[in-house]
């Protein structure tokens, strides 16, 4: 039974160690390296493993320099959840190990109370606890013991389960920034190309007025050309200014001003 006590306890220690570091295999140096941290300085222009000629890794994805940001991202988040499925597996491992032992522990129990007592009748749940009671009276030291392990166990593994969140925590967070990041240039980019053929093609630019309606106008009209707001009223300008004016069925004139 101690050696039963001990097995248990060592398995739920072994819970502590779950989140391993991921390696791979460098055939220049001919040993496995933890991703993210280069077994050695390799020269620019090559990054150290077969097929990855080219610039530095970026991102931490061998081989990503270069290449589509969004492919990049993907290999990241492929990485990520290829960590996390191996961590879900190696859980499954221990957890079915301890569901095993914690099950041999219960008939432990239940069979030493039936045995003492002869009472076959009374629902295992009742010889189980019983049980227990039976085991720390003849054997106090263990269920002591067993208890301080069981306290230790649970601290440790509460540690190491906030490590490993925090890590997977820190890693999202640097693929969201990254992701972001991309999603921001693409959007300035777009800005820049909907800007150029605004003014260089189509020879137009915002025009906003007090009430903070904006209307894309040309800056040069044409003479003889009429312009319109969506409501159908008639827009008249003042190159001298840059102002286009609304004129409003009840009377009023309502400027628009163009950018600086």
């Amino acid at each position: 039974m101690r050696k039963l006590l001990s097995t248990i306890v060592l398995a739920a220690l072994l819970l502590s160690g779950v989140a391993a570091a991921q390696y791979y295999y460098d055939p220049l140096t001919g040993t496995w390296v933890p991703y993210g941290y280069p077994a050695y300085a390799a020269p620019q222009g090559y990054h150290g493993a077969p097929g990855q000629y080219g610039a530095p890794a970026a991102y931490g994805v061998p081989g990503a320099y270069g290449m589509d940001p969004m492919a990049a991202m993907d290999a990241m988040g492929q990485q990520l959840e290829a960590q996390l499925r191996q961590q879900q597996a190696q859980l499954d491992v221990y957890q079915q190990q301890m569901d095993a032992q914690m099950a041999q522990l219960v008939r432990y129990f239940i069979d030493l109370y039936r045995t003492t007592t002869g009472d076959t009748a009374s629902p295992d749940e009742v010889a189980y606890y019983y049980g227990q009671a039976i085991h720390c009276q003849r054997y106090p030291v263990d269920c002591q013991i067993a208890a301080q392990s069981s306290q230790a166990s649970a601290q440790a593994l509460a540690q190491q389960n906030a490590a490993w969140q925090a890590r997977m925590q820190q890693q999202q967070a640097g693929f969201d920034a990254a992701n972001q990041a991309w999603w921001d240039q693409q959007a300035a980019n777009d800005q820049a190309h909907e800007d150029f053929m605004n003014g260089v093609i189509r020879g137009v630019d915002p025009y906003t007025n007090a009430a903070g309606q904006t209307q894309m106008l040309p800056f040069a009209p044409s003479q003889g050309a009429y312009y319109q707001t969506p409501a159908g009223n008639p827009l008249y300008f003042d190159p001298s200014f840059n102002v286009w004016y609304e004129y409003r069925p009840d009377g009023t004139w309502v400027p628009y001003y163009g950018q600086p």
